[in-house]
């Protein structure tokens, strides 16, 4: 919007770093930030600052968040990686199971960094099935950061060698946040006294808002 007809601008963004483009676009990170631009022509130039003029709250605004990487602590892969379970595509990492105290089940950590400060609200989303013998038992549980220990979220039957879908809404979500913004997802699948199957896991995700 300078007058005149410029034919230079340089912004500053205030962060230390700044833009010779006419219309710059920029992405802030948390803080409240001066903004200036100085625009010039053939007769000269001239600065406009403007105090804080970008503010920016801390951690984003939520949305839906996948894991950035995942961790087998009963079973082992079969294959696929963390990248499989992004999107509900039929493509699967598929899981072996192990026998855990008599019982053939699979164990897998989820790890989400959302950049958030806080939650004031969390949804976790599982989309699986096993390869065959139903039902089975499926608990999900959150990594409490207040506890220092495992809360279970949610504990219900698969019935279907089919994908089935869990939505899981958490109560009382400020808690499952670390510091730097990390939600752990702690998923357990099998309990089963029989032989050895495979779980294939299509979608795990969570939504959450600051």
């Amino acid at each position: 919007l300078s007058s005149n007809n410029p034919t230079s601008w340089n912004w500053d963004f205030g962060d230390t770093s700044g833009s010779q483009d006419q219309h710059p676009s920029h992405e802030y990170a948390a803080g409240d930030f001066t903004v200036s631009l100085t625009a010039a022509n053939s007769y000269g130039q001239d600065t406009e600052t403007k105090i804080d003029y970008i503010s920016v709250s801390g951690g984003g605004g939520g949305g839906d968040y996948f894991c950035d990487s995942l961790a087998v602590t009963g079973g082992s892969i079969a294959s696929g990686s963390h990248l499989d379970v992004h999107a509900s595509d039929d493509t699967y990492l598929v899981l072996n199971t192990a026998k855990l105290s008599g019982k053939y089940t699979d164990k897998v950590e989820y790890n989400f960094d959302t950049g958030l400060s806080s939650l004031s609200s969390l949804t976790v989303t599982i989309e699986c099935h096993p390869d065959s013998q139903t039902p089975h038992r499926q608990r999900t549980n959150l990594w409490n950061y207040s506890t220092s220990s495992w809360t279970e979220i949610d504990d219900r039957n698969l019935t279907s060698t089919s994908d089935t879908t869990a939505v899981i809404s958490v109560p009382s979500p400020a808690s499952y946040i670390s510091p730097s913004g990390e939600v752990v997802v702690y998923v357990r699948t099998g309990d089963l006294a029989k032989s050895a199957w495979q779980h294939y896991v299509d979608l795990v995700k969570i939504t959450a808002a600051p």
